[in-house]
């Protein structure tokens, strides 16, 4: 029996459905009738099932579903144009009608959609057995795109191949590769949702604004699926899409194991450029006194840096704020995660977020307890070290999941200011110990004086 996963809006073309009936197969949500309480994504290990998926461009994908559940015929009656209260009538809205020209049209629905997020533009990740953990575990993974008629003559060859082992002597039932693309041809040429999207795809998605933000709302089916980006994409110019803000949302959408190495590059080009501009070679890149000048530049202008900050020590506590940020919502919008509870769910995901919570909770009490310390020597007050949310209190209302991003974000920035003053403080106490004369004695007071300036001015602003 064959297992087929539509993925979403656009999951499937009726040449496919075809396919699959005609070898006996059910979706997710007709499993309860022929396996009794099984899931989908057990039946990956059993040798009489063969499980597919087919998957689309996501962003031809959005553009096919904006075309059709936007069309004025269709928005009224289906509801899936949201937020309705903007697109009751689709593209025939008040709101649209305002729009002059069908690009800033999408572009509007770009910017305004996530406000409502209809089950036709979910991410294909989210689909069917979560998908974007068990794609690969699919016996036949194909994609919906100029060469889905050969897809199919080699599903189909695919299914015979089966039932001729299980069967043997058996005839085969399915068409080959050229009665294939015929059929593909004469069923996909018609239909009420036919919307012709990969065709009006380059000129609809137009405008750097809104491939970013498509590209931003879609990374996780580019990543977890290994989705190659459509052509017109890769020739549109983007330099958004190299800068800061665009790293920053990886990092809060991913696991800090996957953005490691995008946030190591980062801090190379970063470092480099720096490098570059303040004229770094006249100390040389590999001294310590150019290290240490990195150090300081990735601290907060507010901490005496220049705001340059390192994206591999801010993964963890962006990967952590996001889940402050949205359990709680998650939970209260979608039925599936109403038992939600981070601190307690099974997942290798959710194992790397419990580990990452404990290493920031345990530098948060170690740099809670150095400020007590330092504040009682020296009399003056520290920078504000802000508290931080337990994981069972992620789908609470708690005080600290307000800017939980930043919160988390602040117990890096203290600990890299605290970390720098101590090297700082012991080179200082070095040269104390030990003051020669002359101009070496010389340079190691000025060390001195530059540890003592730097880790007793930099109070609370």
């Amino acid at each position: 029996m064959g297992g087929g996963c539509s993925s979403g809006c656009g999951g499937c073309s009726p040449v496919l459905e075809h396919e699959l009936r005609r070898s006996n197969s059910v979706r997710p949500d007709q499993l309860r009738a022929h396996g009794g309480d099984q899931s989908f994504r057990v039946l990956h290990d059993r040798k009489d099932w063969l499980t597919v998926v087919f998957l689309r461009d996501p962003v031809e994908r959005f553009v096919s579903g904006y075309l059709d559940k936007c069309r004025p015929t269709i928005a009224r009656g289906e509801r899936h144009c949201e937020p309705l209260g903007l697109y009751i009538n689709g593209t025939h809205s008040e709101f649209m009608r305002l729009l002059p020209h069908a690009r800033m049209q999408l572009g509007s629905y770009v910017d305004t959609f996530p406000l409502t997020w209809n089950l036709h533009f979910f991410p294909q990740s989210l689909y069917c057995d979560d998908l974007g953990r068990n794609a690969h575990k699919y016996t036949f993974r194909g994609a919906l795109n100029a060469s889905l008629a050969d897809q199919v003559g080699a599903l189909g060859r695919l299914i015979d191949a089966r039932a001729l082992a299980a069967t043997p002597g058996s005839a085969p039932k399915h068409v080959g590769q050229g009665a294939a693309a015929a059929s593909f041809k004469t069923d996909n040429d018609s239909g009420e949702h036919k919307t012709d999207a990969a065709a009006r795809l380059a000129g609809l998605v137009a405008t750097e604004s809104a491939a970013r933000r498509l590209l931003e709302y879609y990374a996780i089916d580019y990543v977890e699926l290994g989705l190659e980006l459509p052509s017109f994409l890769v020739k549109l110019p983007l330099p958004a899409l190299s800068r800061n803000t665009t790293l920053t949302f990886f990092l809060r959408a991913m696991p800090p194991s996957v953005t490691l190495p995008a946030a190591e590059r980062h801090d190379e080009l970063i470092d480099a450029a720096l490098y570059k501009l303040v004229g770094g070679a006249r100390v040389g890149a590999a001294g310590t006194r150019w290290e240490r000048a990195c150090k300081q530049a990735r601290l907060p202008v507010k901490m005496g840096g220049m705001g340059l900050t390192s994206a591999v020590d801010i993964r963890e506590p962006a990967w952590i704020g996001t889940w402050a940020l949205v359990a709680g919502p998650m939970r209260h919008l979608h039925a599936p995660f109403r038992d939600l509870d981070v601190s307690k769910a099974p997942g290798s995901d959710f194992d790397e977020l419990r580990a990452a919570h404990d290493r920031l909770k345990k530098e948060h009490g170690e740099i809670a307890a150095t400020w007590k310390e330092w504040d009682d020597k020296t009399k003056a007050e520290y920078f504000d070290l802000v508290g931080a949310a337990a994981l069972a209190e992620f789908t609470s209302k708690h005080e600290f999941l307000h800017q939980a991003q930043r919160r988390f974000t602040t117990v890096v920035h203290n600990r890299n200011w605290r970390d720098l003053a101590e090297e700082l403080a012991k080179e200082g106490s070095a040269g104390s110990r030990s003051a020669p004369r002359g101009k070496k004695g010389k340079a190691r007071a000025e060390g001195r004086e530059r540890g003592r300036i730097f880790l007793f001015s930099k109070c609370k602003v």
